[in-house]
């Protein structure tokens, strides 16, 4: 993991660990998943984790359980965290709210903190 993504190994033992936690604890993952697909942990240490790293994971899983998304793997989730938001919420939230109307309130707090320059829209 060092040789594909040595700036991560610049940060914190305290945010490394807090990052590899969420993933394994949280999301259920094997640190083989985290090896596996190391852009996973360095966005995740270039993310705000309560910002962006957590509300995009409960969006993802609230899809997941209701059969709205395929699996949820490492892979999906590092592809969901590069989204900028606008591609993000087009993708995840607004496609899905006629079908799942509680998807839109599981975003809102977050979307309600940004401002208009991070390319957020009403919905």
């Amino acid at each position: 993991m060092f040789k594909k993504h040595p700036s991560g190994f610049e940060l914190s033992k305290e945010k490394i660990q807090s990052r590899v936690e969420f993933f394994t604890v949280k999301q259920k993952f094997e640190l083989s998943d985290i090896a596996k697909n190391p852009v996973i942990l360095a966005l995740a240490l270039a993310l705000a984790l309560k910002k962006r790293i957590i509300p995009r994971c409960n969006v993802l899983e609230v899809l997941y359980s209701n059969g709205l998304t395929g699996s949820r793997n490492a892979s999906s989730i590092t592809s969901a965290l590069k989204l900028i938001e606008k591609k993000f919420g087009e993708k995840f939230v607004t496609k899905y709210q006629d079908v799942l109307p509680q998807i839109v309130m599981h975003t809102k707090v977050r979307f309600a903190e940004l401002k208009e320059e991070d390319g957020i829209y009403e919905m």
